[in-house]
């Protein structure tokens, strides 16, 4: 999502800003940084995103989620 001259500009700021976006309420956004930088993404970052997610989250898109996290190669079990 951000990048300066195709490389990534920091590895912690995804995460810093998944942080923030699920604080704010706004998961919608959150789970578009999730989706396109999960590599980068650590377990306990994700792990309360999806939490977040899965309590507050709009019901349409739980699904989605589910299948963006065993994409990346991660379960709910292990997030």
């Amino acid at each position: 999502m951000l990048k300066y001259r195709k490389r990534n500009v920091c590895k912690s700021l995804h995460e810093k800003m998944i942080n923030i976006l699920v604080a704010a309420g706004f998961l919608k956004d959150a789970y578009v940084v999730m989706k396109d930088n999960m590599e980068m993404i650590s377990t306990l970052s994700l792990e309360n995103f999806a939490a977040s997610f899965m309590k507050f989250g709009n019901i349409n898109l739980i699904n989605y989620v589910v299948k963006a996290l065993h994409r990346s190669g991660r379960t709910l079990d292990t997030v």
